[in-house]
């Protein structure tokens, strides 16, 4: 069943009104994404309780539940059609995205939510809990120091930092996988301009299509094999 099939007119998910509900499978269903009522609620748990914990640990400045699907959850899963049956490395988790939003909606792929604040990682494994995600787990380290027991396919940034500064603090785990993706709003030329020239022909740019989002998004694919 495609969320585009859910009778979610009159359902309420995880306390959230119907109509965030229909947004949320409408937006799922435009990203060609195949989820169970489930993972649905799960998705939605995952927002409810961003929001509770927001009150104490400032994990996002977006409050609105129609801004948090679109901004957190839709923005997250627009990276899910490049990930396969692999493992990924979710550096600067925060408040679980993208990681937390890939893990649900792909079951497949196996996330590591990594953090550099304590009290962020207690958040992350309580959402892993009490969604009772599989296939992810949360860990508390910073990017610079954090030397993985396993390689991992993927790493993943969103909003991290500029191209050249993630390439330096993920150093430590560049030959622990094949490829980086940064997620990033405007086209970044600028900062690819500015990386070392070994850098410039490992590349790659895609826009991304978010639905309800009137804005643009890209993805930075940089090659890390051989390094």
């Amino acid at each position: 069943m495609t969320a585009s099939n859910f009778n979610t007119a009159h359902k309420s998910f995880a306390g959230f009104a119907p109509e965030i509900t229909s947004l949320l499978a409408d937006g799922l269903s435009q990203q060609g994404l195949t989820v169970s009522e489930a993972t649905l609620e799960q998705l939605l748990t995952h927002l409810s309780l961003l929001e509770k914990w927001n009150r104490r640990l400032n994990l996002t400045a977006i409050v609105s539940p129609r801004e948090m699907v679109i901004h957190h959850v839709l923005d997250s899963l627009s990276i899910a059609s490049v990930l396969g049956e692999e493992r990924v490395l979710d550096i600067g988790s925060g408040g679980g995205f993208p990681g937390v939003p890939l893990a649900l909606a792909l079951p497949k792929v196996e996330v590591c939510l990594l953090d550099a604040r304590g009290k962020r990682v207690e958040f992350l494994r309580y959402v892993i809990a009490a969604c009772g995600i599989s296939n992810a787990n949360a860990v508390h380290a910073r990017i610079e120091d954090y030397l993985p027991p396993q390689k991992f396919d993927t790493l993943v940034t969103r909003a991290f930092s500029s191209l050249g500064d993630m390439l330096d603090w993920t150093a430590p785990v560049h030959q622990t996988a094949a490829r980086l993706l940064a997620m990033k709003g405007r086209r970044p030329d600028d900062e690819i301009d500015a990386l070392p020239a070994m850098w410039q022909d490992r590349v790659h740019i895609r826009p991304l299509q978010v639905p309800f989002l009137d804005a643009e998004r890209h993805l930075v694919e940089i090659d890390l094999n051989g390094l």
